[in-house]
């Protein structure tokens, strides 16, 4: 890598375990500091079961966002855009047919994404970005991340309220 933070070579994104270790060890440090200021906190780690194949994209909402950003771009008529979207539609055809557990009966009428294409992980991570923005202005906790679908939330807890689960419940209702 160059000093623009740019990965030179043939990889295209950073390694996983990297990424995973670094958001990870950044909402331990957070924790950390708010236990040396006395203060207790509750870490929360959560991962989306089967959020890969549980997704129900829409590439019409995914281009309705980016030309509101980036209309310049015309990315929709771009023939590489077009492919993907072929490629898309292709395994989307392929998982309506299919015997196979996670996808039978789950995934009628829905837009799961292929956990295998590169694009899927780019794709995933801003169709679960309105979840960042809930969490960060729901609950404002002391950190928040995400590794597209494993999640760490480090918040202000109350000990003497009764146990982690009766916190955890009191701080994400419904988690």
């Amino acid at each position: 890598s160059n000093d623009s933070g740019v990965r030179i070579g043939n990889a295209l994104f950073k390694k996983y375990q990297s990424q995973y270790q670094g958001w990870w060890g950044n909402g331990i440090k957070a924790a950390n500091q708010y236990l040396k200021n006395n203060e207790d906190v509750t870490i929360i780690n959560f991962d989306i079961r089967s959020c890969y194949h549980s997704i129900d994209f829409n590439f019409d909402d995914f281009f309705a966002y980016y030309d509101k950003n980036w209309s310049e771009d015309n990315l929709r008529e771009d023939a590489l855009t077009q492919t993907v979207v072929k490629i898309y539609q292709r395994y989307w055809e392929i998982t309506q047919n299919t015997d196979i557990d996670v996808f039978k009966g789950n995934n009628d009428g829905k837009h799961p994404l292929p956990l295998t294409l590169m694009s899927a992980h780019v794709l995933a991570n801003w169709y679960l970005s309105p979840l960042d923005s809930f969490i960060l202005e729901q609950y404002k906790p002391y950190y928040y991340g995400r590794y597209v679908d494993d999640c760490m939330v480090v918040l202000k807890a109350n000990s003497t309220n009764g146990s982690l689960e009766e916190s955890i419940q009191k701080e994400l209702p419904g988690f």
